[in-house]
């Protein structure tokens, strides 16, 4: 076989939109498929549909766009959903997660046959941006096994260490500082690295938000037409057919909306409602989405930058990733922020993608393999908890686990207490039976619980990541079922690490 015509394939397989690339063993050169068909977008939204009525699989947009149409089954946020028992009734039968992915990437990886017919596929990288642990891993293999491809799957990477390599595959950083910015549908992450050579990519700083990520823009635009629609039918309540129409209406618009470098007044026609009607979206009403959100970024980015022996215009390198990237503006924003006299918008989709197939180059040795160690502060390392007394012994118990990441939410606990004078200890677990203790805390219930039995008293406790530095514990009553309703008992402790 041409050697034209072997290809590793790198999948970032996100949980709001996904990209292939791939590399031939001839040219030895990266390459993304344009997966929309020759229209230039080359990520696809994570969502699939199954038409009941003619048994067909429908992918990405046109799922979208055909919501509500048809009597369909519509699967979105599929990383979310991965190690879980969750499944999806199809012709009577329950499919798991896993078959549901590998319909997805069996269509991902169809659209390497559009650059060459008689491609064969010798491996393949996935790479989420999630905590992996081995009920999600377990979910990735069974899908590629439902396929009859386990064997291609050469590994799941970490999007950290897909983006790094990519980026240092074509840019020499060393003994530079670098900043990577994920503006993801979920959340804006930054992570400051110091490039000291490629055996030494030290973490020094890591942090996230997420009240101004791509998802709340998108949130917010959606209230604003929404509103007009309102304003102009009275309505109070609305169908599931103006709301799904709605959703794809937004959709639509949003994009064109925000991929634009001028905001000017937008006029939406509101054409799925009858009769039809129009209305104008104002550019000051579209300012102030984004001046609120540009407001929230220099916060953010001013706190990144706090308390570190260098300035931040000793950063050499922004690397941008992330679908919000390709909203016009959040891109001259950040560009103009971090003064880049070079534009990384083209690359900012597919950096993780191609990552992960320099990944898989080096695994199969048709590139040289590097020695690149990346830290990463995002990744606990520890579980982290709290010794509760119970039946006059302390216990411990996690809150956080390790290898979770810190902008990923964390189940809370339900606790029972022995007294209404409320001691317990936070500690990280270093080993089976060694811990450290990092804080203590005593809280007194006061007068909510006055009248209430110990007994009936039920405490929630979660940990809320602010950056890899900080966190809050969170403490609230839980109630106990209709005897006694959940009351507006909260207590928050700021904890530094």
């Amino acid at each position: 076989m041409n050697d034209a015509d072997k290809f590793i394939i790198g999948i970032d397989l996100g949980n709001h939109s996904s990209v292939v690339s791939y590399m031939d063993f001839d040219k030895k050169s990266l390459e993304v498929i344009d997966i929309s068909g020759g229209y230039g977008k080359i990520s696809i939204p994570t969502v699939l549909s199954y038409n009941m009525d003619t048994k067909d699989w429908v992918f990405g947009e046109y799922a979208i766009l055909n919501r509500g149409f048809s009597n369909e089954i519509i699967i979105e946020n599929i990383v979310e959903k991965l190690g879980t028992d969750i499944t999806f009734n199809i012709e009577n039968k329950q499919k798991s997660i896993s078959y549901i992915l590998s319909k997805f990437i069996e269509y991902l990886l169809e659209s390497i046959k559009n650059i060459n017919p008689n491609a064969k596929i010798e491996g393949i990288v996935l790479s989420i941006s999630s905590y992996i642990n081995d009920e999600i891993t377990k979910d990735i293999q069974n899908a590629f096994s439902i396929l009859g491809i386990e064997e291609l799957l050469i590994s799941i990477a970490n999007d950290k260490e897909c983006i790094l390599k990519s980026y240092f595959y074509q840019n020499d950083m060393i003994g530079d500082k670098a900043l990577i910015i994920d503006y993801s549908n979920r959340q804006v992450r930054a992570n400051l690295y110091d490039i000291k050579n490629r055996n030494n990519l030290k973490c020094i700083k890591a942090s996230f938000k997420e009240d101004i990520a791509e998802g709340k823009i998108f949130n917010k635009t959606k209230d604003l037409i929404l509103k007009k629609f309102i304003e102009e039918t009275g309505k109070l309540e609305l169908t599931d057919y103006e709301r799904l129409n709605l959703d794809t209406f937004v959709y639509q618009q949003f994009d064109i909306i925000f991929q634009r470098q001028i905001i000017s007044d937008i006029k939406l026609y509101y054409n799925f409602y009858y009769p039809p009607f129009q209305k104008i979206l104002t550019k000051n009403e579209l300012f102030s989405i984004m001046i609120n959100v540009e407001k929230e970024l220099n916060s953010f980015f001013n706190k990144l930058f706090e308390d570190l022996d260098f300035k931040e215009k000793e950063i050499k390198n922004v690397i941008l990733c992330g679908g919000g990237i390709e909203i016009d503006f959040i891109h001259r924003y950040i560009k103009s922020r971090f003064c880049l006299d070079k534009n990384f918008k083209t690359k900012a989709k597919r950096i993780v993608s191609d990552g992960a197939v320099l990944i898989g180059a080096r695994e199969i040795g048709i590139i040289k393999e590097d020695n690149l160690q990346i830290e990463d502060l995002e990744k606990l390392s520890h579980d982290i908890g709290v010794f509760m007394l119970k039946e006059e012994e302390k216990v411990f118990v996690p809150l956080a686990y390790k290898n979770s990441f810190i902008w990923q939410k964390f189940d809370k606990k339900v606790f029972l207490i022995e007294s209404k004078k409320i001691e317990f200890s936070i500690a990280i677990k270093n080993s089976s039976e060694d811990y450290n203790i990092i804080n203590n805390i005593c809280i007194d219930l006061g007068e909510e619980f006055l009248e209430r039995d110990i007994k009936t008293i039920r405490l929630l406790l979660e940990i809320d990541f602010k950056s890899n530095k900080e966190f809050i514990l969170r403490i609230e009553d839980f109630g106990f079922g209709e005897i006694f309703p959940k009351t507006s008992f909260k207590r928050e402790i700021y904890i530094n690490l």
